[in-house]
């Protein structure tokens, strides 16, 4: 998110100190983000505390926890949390949590999916990897705009291939639940 040029600040809340240390170690398998420092606000805080003490109102919302049986992980996927998450969401924003499916049984899956169809009208689901999933949900069905993805694409083809995606078009084969599907 930091590599593309409308993206003005990016407030990242990570509750482990260990991580914002490691982050030297990982910069290359980020793709170099340290060089982007100037655009992200590291804050040492589990995301619902961040949610909870902010007024900030945001495009884009991330959440990729750690393995979900770490303990409080499971307060991500609680209405509670949704509920704050579409609090804090602009009126376009999109929020979009990832998931490990491993180790995740299908009444679990289901009950997440209940979580957010409830609190969002739009949710839908992406694979990311074998063993993983993108959740993507907001207030407002989010339009496509072609030209800007084949543009974002064109302009950041080197990420998306480290990814396996080599056409634009590729990114949008990886829905696997379009929107009213993820309902039970």
């Amino acid at each position: 998110v930091s590599h593309f040029t409308e993206t003005k600040e990016i407030q990242v809340a990570e509750i482990y100190e260990g991580v914002l240390r490691s982050m030297p170690l990982f910069n290359q398998e980020s793709f170099n983000v340290l060089q982007r420092m100037d655009k992200i606000k590291l804050f040492q805080s589990d995301a619902y505390r961040k949610l909870k003490a902010s007024r900030d109102k945001f495009n884009l919302i991330l959440s990729e926890p750690s393995n979900l049986w770490v303990t409080e992980v499971d307060l991500l996927f609680t209405l509670e949390f949704l509920n704050l998450v579409r609090d804090h969401l602009e009126p376009a924003g999109v929020y979009s949590q990832w998931l490990p499916l491993f180790h995740l049984n299908p009444q679990t899956l289901e009950m997440i999916l209940a979580n957010f169809n409830t609190v969002f009208p739009w949710v839908t689901m992406w694979m990311t990897s074998s063993s993983t999933i993108n959740i993507l949900a907001s207030m407002k069905r989010p339009t496509i705009n072609i030209n800007k993805l084949q543009n974002r694409f064109s302009e950041n083809s080197n990420i998306y291939k480290d990814f396996g995606l080599n056409h634009y078009q590729s990114i949008l084969g990886l829905q696997v639940l379009p929107e009213l599907t993820t309902r039970g």
